[in-house]
């Protein structure tokens, strides 16, 4: 919630925590689109934004094709970018935040293309298909490579007091059990007053 004065950009404002749906992002039902600033991050970005955040098209993305709905009536969603950084602008978003914010949302969009198939022909275990992606994902969150790939493959496991580290079966694995299990998204509580 935000407070204006009419001489005052912002008076205060609060924010509640507010839980996103994982299952959103990863899925959607027919003529149901993804999270809006996904949309106005896609039209709305620069050219030299869009090479830094190794931006494609929306029809490109796994996380935003599967309903076949890019537009909205009615939405000029580069408009809606404009104003979605002034906002950020206003409440005090640093430009590096915002671009650290918008790499962020770039990486969530390319996890989603991340495929995995068998290490060798007769083992379960998961090796990533599209390294690429890894590397275009590892350099959006400036993450190590090596480090983004271990995340995705392996998973940590106790058994009698000890830790250790088990590799991810084929029947374990697609990109949303990835994306609910390792990535938790959320908007933690806080507040500004001026």
């Amino acid at each position: 919630m935000l407070c204006f004065l009419s001489l005052h950009p912002i008076l205060s404002a609060i924010v509640e925590q507010y839980l996103l749906e994982k299952s959103r992002i990863v899925s959607q039902a027919p003529n149901e689109r993804n999270y809006h600033v996904f949309y106005y991050l896609l039209q709305g970005a620069e050219d030299n934004e869009r090479e830094n955040l190794w931006l494609e098209q929306s029809k490109d993305y796994f996380y935003l094709n599967q309903s076949n709905c890019y537009t909205l009536a009615g939405v000029d969603e580069k408009y809606e970018y404009t104003r979605l950084k002034q906002s950020m602008e206003m409440v005090g978003f640093s430009r590096e935040t915002m671009k650290r914010i918008f790499s962020v949302l770039s990486a969530v969009l390319h996890i989603g293309n991340i495929t995995f198939r068998k290490r060798h022909e007769h083992e379960e275990y998961v090796t990533i298909k599209n390294i690429a992606t890894v590397k275009v994902v590892s350099d959006l969150l400036k993450v190590k490579q090596e480090t983004l790939v271990s995340v995705l493959t392996k998973r940590k496991s106790m058994a009698s007091g000890d830790q250790f580290v088990v590799q991810y079966r084929m029947s374990e694995v697609s990109t949303p059990t990835v994306i609910e299990r390792k990535f938790p998204v959320g908007v933690n509580r806080g507040s500004y007053a001026g």
